[in-house]
């Protein structure tokens, strides 16, 4: 009996063993793609398909470059974020180290590389620029400043000419009760109303300076005003301080209308006062503000004035600063007797010419009209001058409405 139970207990144990089996050489394809911080829920070995060697090898090389790839991806942001902290701290040193135009690109580029990936930090820098924009100021050059310390405006006709003032400013840092000039910084100017052509960009000296040209103004009949402000550039990425900004002001010519004229004939030069008026109330219908000429006027002053003499022009009246001058000059030609069938004729003939010439103080002409053979009749010399001189008033005031809108528009240029 003995014998027969050991017998027994050894046939029990190969028959276990038999169940058990060996181990397959390789492991499912699905546990060999496991991330092992996640464990996979536990299945029995026997339900997985055994993987070939060929997906075996797959699956190692695909988990060899999912582990490379992430190893990679990881490595990445850390050494942007070093980068940008590099960047940050150099930026901070050189507020420091009053290098402003130096701290601002540093932070431009830290600000380039941090705006996608770290909203964060970006922000923060965002933040700490725009801190230092608040103790910017731009100060205009002192050929702008008055005697009373305030900001003088510029001439439109001027500024077209290239002549007169200039946009030009300095660009501080301050820190309460001083300041510092910040060199090296470019200052963008720009038309805000207006338009115009002028140099754009312009850097700062050591005295944190800097100066543009204006070659041309659109419409010099209009205001126009120039702005400037401060933009800092960096790889190719630019900050602009739009909140620091200087205005620079061109006023237009007064619309003011000083009006005065000449009647030249074989009877000498004289100044009509009706002939003035006439010009006056036409000038007036263009919708602009009218000054008639008070005293006297000799023939050389106003020949010289009609020629756009500006000083000349600036004497006609110095009571008020007219922008322009509209000036009428009236010639009539030597009346002749008529005489028909070897019979004269208490008839006289002449002819006129007629010149209206409105120009701007500086003399140079907004818009001229002339009417030539303009015909004169009388019972002796003076009514025939006096005749034809009458016809110019008419032609004069008919010349003057149908090229209201050439004269109006001329105004404005």
């Amino acid at each position: 009996m003995k014998k027969l139970a050991l017998v027994i207990v050894v046939l029990a144990i190969l028959t276990t063993m038999a169940c058990v089996g060996t181990p397959p050489a390789n492991p499912p394809v699905g546990q060999a793609r496991v991330n092992p911080a996640a464990p996979s829920a536990t299945s029995p070995a026997t339900t997985a398909p055994t993987a070939t060697p060929t997906n075996a090898a797959a699956s190692t090389t695909a988990s060899t470059t999912t582990s490379t790839t992430t190893s990679t991806s990881q490595a990445a942001p850390d050494a942007v974020l070093a980068e940008i902290e590099a960047l940050h701290t150099r930026a901070k040193t050189a507020v420091l180290d009053n290098r402003l135009t130096e701290a601002i690109k540093l932070y431009i580029s830290a600000m380039v590389r941090a705006q996608r990936n770290y909203r964060a930090l970006f922000e923060t820098l965002n933040q700490e620029i725009a801190t230092i924009g608040a103790r910017l100021t731009l100060e205009p050059s002192e050929a702008w400043m008055g005697t009373n310390g305030e900001q003088i405006t510029g001439n439109t006709r001027e500024a077209n000419n290239g002549q007169g003032l200039m946009p030009a400013v300095y660009l501080y840092e301050n820190y309460g009760s001083s300041k510092a000039t910040v060199g090296d910084a470019v200052i963008r100017f720009e038309f805000t109303e207006n338009e115009g052509t002028l140099l754009p960009s312009v850097s700062t000296d050591r005295f944190g300076l800097a100066n543009t040209t204006i070659s041309n103004i659109a419409r010099t009949g209009q205001n126009a005003t120039v702005r400037a402000f401060p933009v800092f550039t960096n790889e190719g990425f630019s900050y602009a301080f739009r909140e620091v900004f200087r205005d620079f002001v061109y006023l237009a010519p007064q619309t003011v209308v000083l009006v005065t004229g000449m009647e030249r004939s074989s009877s000498g030069q004289r100044e009509n006062p009706q002939s003035i008026d006439i010009l006056a109330q036409a000038i007036k219908d263009l919708g602009l503000d009218v000054i008639p000429h008070n005293g006297q006027l000799s023939a050389d002053q106003f020949n010289t004035a009609f020629s756009g003499n500006p000083s000349a022009l600036a004497q006609l009246n110095t009571q008020s600063t007219p922008g322009y001058f509209a000036l009428l000059l009236i010639e009539v030609n030597q009346p002749i007797q008529l005489v028909m069938g070897g019979t004269t004729y208490n008839i006289f003939n002449t002819t006129g010419r007629l010149t209206v010439r409105i120009v701007r103080s500086d003399g140079s002409v907004v818009h001229s009209l002339t009417k030539d053979n303009v015909r004169g009749q009388g019972g002796n010399v003076e009514a025939a001058i006096s005749d034809c001189v009458i016809r110019m008033r008419l032609e004069m005031t008919q010349l003057i409405t149908a090229n209201r809108e050439a004269i109006q528009r001329a105004f404005m240029e």
